[in-house]
């Protein structure tokens, strides 16, 4: 999308041989995502260039899964770490009361460890989610 590209010179690029390339080139060429910018003359055929658009859409149905999970991780990670930054500030922000606030951790009958966040009341059921989550508590995701 940056500049025209000769077969060759965008296998080198991409790192793929030449005739994986032409194939695809000839693909991306019928669908539209391709255009021929001119020519090179030199003996015997001359080298053509190429260009994509600077803009096309690419529907998530044609996608791999793998291609759909790692560009959703790359769209919520940034969101993820604010929201747990935000979060930690809430809990440790000495304006706002959640000191009370923390981690149960015991073992069950068969040995399994969980770990509960609650209340120093034991009340499970006012969860810190909630707490944090309250209008009147600090923002957890400041834009």
């Amino acid at each position: 999308m940056r500049a025209e590209r000769s077969t060759s010179e965008a296998a080198q690029e991409i790192g793929v041989p030449v005739k994986d390339m032409a194939y695809r080139v000839q693909r991306m060429l019928r669908v539209g995502l391709l255009t021929v910018t001119g020519e090179q003359r030199r003996a015997g055929r001359p080298v053509k260039r190429y260009r994509a658009p600077r803009r096309f859409f690419v529907p998530f149905a044609v996608l791999p899964e793998a291609d759909l999970v790692e560009m959703f991780e790359e769209l919520v990670t940034p969101l993820q770490a604010g929201l747990l930054q935000g979060m930690v500030r809430a809990v440790t922000d000495t304006e706002w009361n959640v000191h009370g606030w923390g981690y149960r951790v015991e073992l069950n009958d068969k040995g399994e460890a969980s770990v509960i966040p609650l209340s120093q009341e034991g009340d499970p059921s006012a969860h810190i989610y909630d707490q944090i989550l309250q209008d009147d508590a600090p923002a957890p995701l400041r834009g």
